[in-house]
């Protein structure tokens, strides 16, 4: 079996490279793109579709949870994990409701973090450990 094809979309591009590095550490996932938002997610997307899309809540343009649920609708096999600073229930109710197959806090480690991704891609709904318990 191939690799788990990711992709990051966050509006800090610093960041979103700072979380592909963390993502490619792993040998079985691949970064196949990074966006800058919602908009550009969906453009980048057809070129080499993800598996998993790491997916900021609040960027400009198209936040979090609109592009959640677009990138579901169109690309329905595509698992989305929303990875975020903001922890806020309404947040989570809505990217869950959208598609979303998960929402993580971006302080989670790197372990945890490629756990998730994988665990995501195998069917799994990831939640934060305080929220999930």
């Amino acid at each position: 079996m191939g690799k788990i094809k990711v992709m990051v979309v966050d509006d800090q591009l610093n960041l979103a490279k700072e979380i592909a590095g963390v993502v490619e550490t792993d040998a079985s996932l691949e970064v196949v793109g990074i966006a800058a938002d919602g908009f550009d997610a969906l453009q980048k997307i057809p070129q080499n579709i993800p598996d998993v899309v790491l997916l900021d809540i609040r960027m400009p343009n198209m936040n979090g949870v609109v592009a959640t649920q677009r990138i579901k609708t169109e690309y329905p096999n595509v698992k989305v994990v929303i990875l975020t600073t903001f922890d806020d229930s309404d947040y989570i109710l809505n990217a869950i409701n959208n598609g979303a197959s998960g929402y993580l806090l971006k302080d989670i480690g790197g372990n945890a973090l490629i756990d998730a991704i994988k665990n995501a891609h195998a069917g799994d709904t990831i939640l934060p450990a305080k929220i999930a318990r």
